[in-house]
């Protein structure tokens, strides 16, 4: 979709990602790594998008930057039209995600894991429980 069919919709970009970095400092032997090295995208809502590539291309980075799990190194990330900096919480409120890996997951109830889930997104705990 083009900026000007965007703008026509009223409604802010699912997500804006501008100049994206997050550099991985390694021991004194290795230089930073780059995992994500100026990534800048526009994603309409109501649109199916997906990050294809090999393995570190900074796809996972990327996810967990979105969901406020790791912070950028520089760059700018909106969701829905509030700046992820700023919103981090209120962002993660209106999200949901499936993580690939299942390292803590493989340990909880179906009911643990919503009540993890209630409690990282702030909700208080009878909202949870109900």
């Amino acid at each position: 979709m083009n900026d000007d069919a965007l703008k026509s919709t009223g409604a802010p970009p699912a997500i804006v990602i501008r100049d994206l970095y997050k550099s991985f400092v390694g021991p004194a032997s290795i230089s930073s790594v780059n995992a994500v090295d100026g990534l800048s995208i526009t994603v309409p809502q109501g649109s199916f998008f997906g990050f294809l590539g090999p393995n570190g291309a900074g796809k996972t980075t990327t996810i967990r930057i979105l969901m406020g799990t790791v912070q950028p190194t520089s760059g700018t990330v909106e969701v829905l039209g509030l700046p992820l900096a700023a919103h981090s919480l209120d962002i993660r409120k209106q999200l949901g995600l499936v993580p690939d890996d299942t390292l803590l997951f493989d340990y909880l109830t179906g009911s643990e894991y919503l009540q993890f889930i209630g409690r990282l997104y702030g909700l208080p705990r009878d909202v949870v429980r109900q």
